[in-house]
């Protein structure tokens, strides 16, 4: 039997800390304990959450299986191939079956039953890493952390992983207060961006103010 090789290292993390050597040389070694040749391991060093069509080196390593209808397409877990359980079924379809995961054994349906479940626990891993980084950034935000981007005019990041917002300069700060208190009695945005125009204050690219960038 000819076997192509797919390894997969997540940038999300590795929780089961395997790299991609470690997993082309399971794959290598389980071909040659069976008389198999390998005719390439794929390598992909991708997000976990990317699906299996955005993933180039897996389709790849598809396509060549395509071209051979005796190759197998061999992965030393089940969770390298895809993450969630669309993307392993739709894999299953368009090969036909010929996926072979190595931490799946036997044949039949009890062998199914496992890919299964392989599956639907991949994707539930993948879904608390969403789960657990989306309570994590709200929890930096409700602390007044600063979670990334261009900051408001008039304040600027402390930066490092505990970032805040503080004040940038006097004079911005000022012509913030000063902005929101024209706003406040009724100034419209247009007067405001003409008046900081002419107290000589431009935004962070040098330009003047507009309505827009006021609003």
């Amino acid at each position: 039997m000819r076997v192509i090789g797919y390894a997969r290292v997540s940038s999300d993390g590795q929780e089961d800390g395997t790299s991609l050597d470690s997993q082309e040389a399971e794959i290598r070694a389980w071909a040659a304990a069976r008389g198999h040749e390998v005719a390439q391991v794929y390598r992909e060093a991708l997000t976990g959450k990317a699906e299996h069509e955005d993933r180039p080196v897996l389709m790849e390593a598809l396509t060549e299986l395509a071209q051979d209808p005796d190759a197998r397409l061999v992965v030393v877990k089940r969770a390298r191939l895809a993450r969630s359980v669309y993307a392993a079924a739709a894999i299953e379809k368009v090969t036909g079956g010929r996926v072979i995961s190595l931490d799946v054994q036997g044949e039949g349906p009890e062998a199914m039953l496992m890919k299964h479940m392989l599956d639907v626990f991949a994707e539930y891993e993948r879904t608390q890493i969403v789960w657990r980084c989306a309570l994590g950034r709200k929890r930096r935000q409700a602390e007044g952390s600063w979670l990334g981007g261009q900051p408001p005019w008039g304040l600027r990041s402390t930066g490092g992983k505990q970032s805040t917002l503080v004040v940038d300069s006097h004079p911005q700060a000022t012509a913030v207060q000063w902005v929101f208190a024209q706003r406040a009695d009724g100034a419209a945005l247009s007067e405001i961006a003409a008046d900081l125009n002419a107290q000589g204050h431009r935004t962070r690219e040098g330009s003047m103010f507009g309505h827009q960038t006021i609003s």
